[in-house]
């Protein structure tokens, strides 16, 4: 029977038969697989239909069924149903008449209720509320809405990792990553937050974009995990409208493909009315540059060079095309926004991913001067644990540019992460949900660091969060703590959840002094305090809930409010224990924050940096002044020699290891940083083709240009003879004039290539170092079974000096 008029002609199409069996193995032989279906799926064009079904026996087998040809793009077959895991399977087809032996896995599945909470904890029904986890190398999902209750339940999902995703209109997306370890209840609390609309228009030369995206960071918290990015595709007139974005202060901006990236717009989102925010994106501006070996200092041809999105507080992705260097190890590459900052990558074969960065400024073309490529980084984090803490149950992420696949620790306790980019890291450790362990610092060039972890219990002491009578603690809050950690000897951050207890171990935490602070799951601090020596506290502290909030309000030396200011504020200095970003109005609110005094460092980019340290506070409103006047002013030099292209890291002059600036020199080799408040500060130079640098200045608001002698890198190609005959086995010695030292320990330390590594010549008689500081050098050759003799020789820059020597 026809629904509606009968067409006057139909055609049928004869398709091949395709027979489809095999046998279900059970992952736990105590699954029934009573009620288990398994059905047949093809893909075609992108799209999922639907060809067949079937059951399976008591032993495992499939009933076969038959599915026709289709000219797809490969077959799915999901097992579900019955209490088993859903899972999918994708093949390619077998020949004409052929035959699909399966063999499908069956998982036994686990409960994971869900209870939707708003702000103020009444229930909200009709979220969309997703399940998700990885199935070989695909991603399943079980998705799910919340009934009136605002409750829902995923029966069937399996042990181990999972992403949990809740989404609804007027409130923000809440996105968690889980270890599962079994059925699950009460019900997992995910708790939304009201959420704004943003709207407007994007255009490029005045006419409508129809695919582009639109990036929202938190003006007063513009960390990586809170960066949103929103995809608009066939965009009607170049009209956009997002639902659901965060209220208060916004940094936003939007590019698409073939337009860069906007400058950063300011907004303040309210649950009132929708924000309205016009776009014009701009063509790219054209970056020039060379690329070069570290060592040789010979241009590398071939070289893939590609531009990234910067959205201000990180590396976002790669836009545009991708080119090589020629022969001379040039490039340009149109792909930088004339108004905002960008990065330039470059990869080359056996070489660390090097960068380079464009400030904002206008024009085209920008030169980026030489990127030196060297070989790449590595890390070893070493565990020790005990009983209560297994070294073998830790487990590390690294995050950088890139993201590295979490693993685990080896029964030794070691976890290694070879051939990484030389860059700023975060390098997460945890054992399961229980505590997670941060630390973030930069990977050199070219060397093997290795980091050793303690996690053995050290004292008896444990936190109490204690709330005031007739007050609840949320579900879900975390204890943190910022310490410096005596073994990695490096800033760490951890954090553990607050169970209905309130009492949290933390005798294992290898540091002291102790910053502690209690979050709810917002981000909100509910108390804080500092344990100076912990070795003397416990076996119980007690930490309060509450406290007095202090407000900081930056301003200018007009008294004018300052938004988008990095502000890190710490009671000890170095362990820095709140970190925000002033909103439009220039505040920074410190919830449950006790201190009357604190070190303050602000940064605000394209400005400037200041630290302020002993800051008194005020009980309501303490204004800060960011007024920096002072500049590093240098000229980098090798002897007379300028030397361009490289980075200078400004740090404080106080060991606090705050970041206060990074500049780079130009050709005649001055650099010229962004204003400072006048103070003492660290210089730090570490990076391909110099020998690393670390000197402590003064900077002055008169700007004084200080000169810098540098070394740049060099190599020694020695060859040994005795009586004619290439001599092997000849020990040679080689002794820093300048800096009075032998290079052994630096050859240990990996920073000086040399083969053979024993520093003694091959069967060929040949010895050869490289990355040596460009200088005089002593050097004693110890023939086996001969006397020694001695000499001098020159390292020059950027070659590898041949040297011949005859030996008795």
């Amino acid at each position: 029977m026809w629904r509606g008029a009968a067409p006057a002609r139909l055609t049928l199409t004869l398709a091949d038969l395709l027979t489809c069996a095999g046998r279900v193995v059970r992952e736990d032989p105590a699954i029934d697989l009573a009620g288990t279906t398994v059905r047949a799926f093809a893909r075609v064009g992108g799209a999922s239909k639907r060809l067949g079904a079937t059951t399976i026996a008591s032993d495992g087998r499939l009933i076969p069924f038959h599915i026709p040809r289709v000219e797809g793009e490969s077959y799915d077959f999901e097992i579900s149903g019955g209490g088993v895991v859903p899972a999918t399977t994708r093949v390619t087809a077998p020949g004409p008449g052929g035959r699909f032996n399966l063999e499908l896995v069956a998982r036994r599945g686990t409960k994971f209720p869900v209870q939707v909470l708003d702000p103020d904890g009444l229930p909200v029904p009709g979220a969309a509320v997703g399940w998700a986890w990885l199935n070989a190398e695909r991603v399943e999902w079980w998705r799910l809405g919340s009934d009136p209750d605002g409750r829902c339940e995923a029966d069937c999902v399996p042990v181990g990792r999972l992403w949990l995703e809740v989404t609804k209109s007027g409130f923000l997306p809440f996105r968690e990553e889980l270890e599962h370890s079994g059925d699950f209840s009460p019900a997992y609390e995910a708790r939304l937050e009201r959420g704004g609309v943003l709207r407007g228009r994007a255009t490029a030369n005045g006419e409508p974009v129809r695919e582009f995206r639109v990036v929202i960071t938190r003006s007063d918290n513009a960390t990586h995990e809170r960066i949103r990015e929103h995809l608009l595709n066939d965009v009607q007139d170049g009209q956009y409208e997002l639902d659901g974005i965060p209220l208060g202060g916004l940094a936003v901006f939007a590019f698409g493909e073939g337009r860069t990236r906007t400058a950063t717009r300011m907004v303040t989102v309210t649950p009132d009315a929708p924000v309205v925010v016009d776009f014009e994106l701009p063509a790219p501006v054209e970056v020039n540059g060379v690329v070069r070996d570290v060592l040789t200092h010979q241009p590398i041809s071939g070289a893939k060079v590609q531009s990234w999105i910067d959205c201000d507080v990180a590396v976002l992705r790669a836009w545009g095309p991708v080119v090589q260097t020629d022969a001379e190890g040039r490039f340009s590459i149109p792909g930088a926004p004339p108004d905002a900052r960008s990065t330039v990558e470059v990869r080359a074969d056996g070489y660390a991913t090097g960068h380079a960065s464009k400030p904002p400024m206008h024009g085209a073309p920008v030169d980026v001067g030489t990127i030196y490529l060297g070989p790449p980084a590595s890390l070893e984090v070493l565990v020790t644990g005990d009983d209560q803490i297994a070294a073998a149950d830790v487990h590390a992420s690294m995050h950088g540019s890139e993201v590295h696949e979490r693993r685990r620790a080896t029964p030794e306790g070691r976890i290694r992460f070879p051939e990484t980019r030389a860059e700023d890291i975060s390098l997460t450790l945890d054992a399961g949900t229980e505590w997670s362990l941060r630390f973030q610092f930069r990977l050199s060039p070219g060397r093997q660091e290795v980091m050793s972890v303690n996690t053995r219990r050290l004292r008896d002491l444990a936190v109490l969060v204690r709330a005031s009578p007739g007050i609840t603690l949320p579900t879900g809050c975390t204890l943190c703590a910022s310490y410096l950690c005596r073994t990695a000897r490096r800033p760490a951050s951890w954090c553990a959840f607050v169970p209905d207890s309130g009492l949290v171990d933390i005798g294992w935490l290898d540091g002291a002094p102790l910053a502690l602070e209690v979050l709810d799951p917002s981000g909100r601090s509910l108390a804080s305090g500092v344990l100076a020596d912990p070795d003397r506290e416990g076996p119980v502290h007690v930490l309060e809930v509450g406290g007095p909030d202090r407000v900081l309000r930056i301003v200018d030396r007009e008294g004018e409010p300052v938004s988008r200011v990095t502000v890190s504020v710490a009671r000890i200095y170095a362990i820095i224990e709140r970190s925000r970003m002033s909103d439009v109005d220039g505040s920074v609110r410190l919830e449950s924050f006790t201190a009357d005094r604190a070190h303050i460092h602000m940064y605000l980019q394209g400005k400037g940096s200041v630290l302020l340290r002993e800051v008194a506070l005020r009980r309501d409103v303490t204004d800060v002044e960011f007024d920096p006047r002072a500049r590093v002013h240098l000229r980098l030099v090798d002897g007379a020699d300028p030397t361009g292209g490289l980075v200078v890291n400004v740090f404080d002059g106080y060991g606090g290891g705050f970041l206060v600036d990074r500049i780079t020199s130009g050709a005649d080799g001055t650099a010229t940083g962004t204003l400072l408040a006048a103070d003492a500060y660290e210089l730090v130079i570490d990076q391909p083709g110099v020998w690393p640098l670390r000197r402590r200045v003064e900077v002055r608001e008169e700007a004084e240009l200080q000169t810098i002698q540098v070394r740049r890198l060099g190599g020694l190609d020695l060859r040994v003879r005795s009586r004619g005959a290439l001599l092997s086995e000849c020990a040679i010695q080689l002794e820093s004039e300048e800096f009075g030292t032998s290079i052994d320990a630096w050859c240990a330390e990996g920073r000086c290539p040399r083969t053979p590594a024993d520093g003694r010549t091959d069967a060929g008689g040949r010895l050869v170092v490289d990355g040596l500081p460009r200088g005089e050098y002593r050097w004693t050759a110890l023939p086996p079974g001969g006397e020694a003799m001695s000499g001098r020789v020159v390292v020059e820059a950027g070659r590898r000096a041949l040297l011949e020597l005859n030996v008795p």
